[in-house]
């Protein structure tokens, strides 16, 4: 669950916690641009602790990374700020021995030093791999010592502002007690637990989250061993999405012509089909269908070879097994009539010229390539050569034509015209070779598996 509250600087650079930043982060980048509005509201502060009491030091993200001691606490955003203020204590450190005011060692037990189970020295913050050469040497009071880079800049900086405006001990006390009490907005918690307690906070902050510092997010995303099926998944529904737009928007599906070569729904279908072969592979039937090229699902399939010029198939598919078979099919478009204009005898509706067209086109190609391959195709290696055992069978291949709506078979009303689904079913069961399915048809198997159908 995210949590939002306002939590003080000593709280947040708690001995008991120690703040881990991923390297796949951004280094260390601030500069005395970003650092001056920090320093003009300390000096502000020091002048007028009573009209400053509070300072937004901005969000800060943390994710728990380990309970033990100290607490591991991913610092998902807020870097730059947290080591410009870790920066600034130690610059106050350092001015304090020189000034005269021996307790410099508190403020790197109280604000540096994390507590640790075992003897080994720890600190606050597990600082940017590009950072901690120079970090470390700031902690440990060598910082002046030829130190170079954004850190050590930031030290010398604030080193610079302190010996200018704290010249005395008076000065600085006032300088540090504000310091001290200043508040910072912290958002804690684990990120994307959120889905799963707080939807609605979820759904506000994420985004907000993920446009300030996309990187931790993929980081999350590209570690999860799921995160592959979500991705893909959610792209399937998209996917989905877009094969009902085309199906009830005609403006969208004419957008889609125009953009076309060759300006024809056809070439909407293949262009589609050839993105989301799973649509085809999973829907059409009981066996796992799969692209007989995983780079292309049109192919020619009489010719010179498989690949050469002759007669093209819009998707040449076979099936998922040890033992293969070849799967033909063929697109028309959504608009395509199922049934001829004008009814041929009472109660009777013969097909369409596209629908009979495209049966007789697709057996012709059926039986063609089947005359021109032969009873199987070997799978080939790299260099040609025929892997043995590892064939495409064509044993009466199984085929498919993708043609209209059932919504062709309702009356003006919205009613099923009971005549024209009767005459178009007995039609379509009589024909085996190949099988015809309907666009809505198959929208409606791949809503089911994209998990948005409504259907139980």
């Amino acid at each position: 669950m995210i949590e939002a509250r306002v939590m003080s600087i000593d709280h947040l650079i708690s001995p008991s916690v120690q703040l881990v930043v991923p390297d796949d982060h951004r280094p260390y980048l601030w500069g005395p641009k970003q650092i001056q509005p920090l320093w003009d509201t300390i000096s502000a502060g020091a002048s007028s602790p009573s009209a400053h009491k509070d300072y937004f030091l901005g969000s800060v993200v943390l994710e728990v990374d380990r309970y033990e001691s100290p607490m591991r606490i991913r610092l998902i955003d807020g870097y730059q700020r947290i080591m410009t203020l870790l920066v600034v204590l130690c610059a106050m450190r350092d001015h304090m021995s020189l000034i005269g005011l021996p307790i410099g060692d508190s403020i790197t037990s109280r604000y540096l030093h994390a507590e640790s189970y075992n003897a080994e020295t720890t600190y606050r913050l597990v600082a940017h791999q590009a950072d901690r050469p120079n970090f470390t040497a700031i902690i440990e009071g060598d910082g002046d010592v030829g130190a170079t880079g954004r850190v050590a800049d930031a030290y010398k900086f604030m080193r610079r502002r302190l010996l200018d405006a704290c010249p005395n001990l008076d000065d600085f006390q006032q300088a540090f007690s504000w310091l001290h009490g200043v508040s910072a907005v912290v958002r804690e918690g684990i990120v994307m637990a959120a889905l799963s307690f707080d939807k609605e906070a979820a759904a506000s902050l994420l985004p907000f989250l993920y446009q300030s510092n996309p990187k931790p997010f993929r980081r999350l995303i590209a570690e999860d061993k799921a995160a592959d099926d979500v991705i893909a998944f959610a792209h399937r529904r998209e996917q989905v999405s877009v094969f009902r737009k085309y199906l009830e928007d005609d403006n969208c599906f004419d957008r889609a012509i125009a953009r076309t070569a060759r300006k024809r729904g056809e070439d909407v279908w293949q262009q589609f089909f050839e993105k989301n072969p799973w649509i085809l592979g999973a829907s059409l039937g009981g066996q796992l269908l799969v692209s007989w090229d995983p780079s292309r699902l049109e192919q020619a399939v009489t010719g010179s070879s498989i690949s050469g010029v002759g007669k093209r198939t819009d998707a040449l598919l076979r099936t998922a097994g040890r033992i293969r078979s070849m799967v033909f099919a063929e697109f028309k478009t959504h608009r395509t009539a199922l049934l001829d204009k004008d009814v041929y005898r009472s109660g009777c509706w013969i097909p369409s010229k596209h629908v009979t067209g495209g049966v007789s086109q697709l057996q012709g190609t059926v039986h063609r390539a089947v005359r021109h391959i032969g009873n199987l195709i070997n799978d080939h290696d790299e260099e040609g050569a025929a892997i043995p055992g590892e064939a495409t069978y064509l044993i009466r291949p199984r085929s498919y034509l993708i043609v209209g709506q059932l919504a062709d078979l309702f009356s003006g009303g919205g009613g099923v015209r009971e005549d024209k689904f009767v005459s178009f079913e007995l039609y379509r069961r009589s024909i085996t070779e190949p099988e015809i399915v309907t666009f809505d048809e198959l929208l409606s198997r791949a809503e089911w598996m994209a998990g948005i159908s409504q259907i139980p």
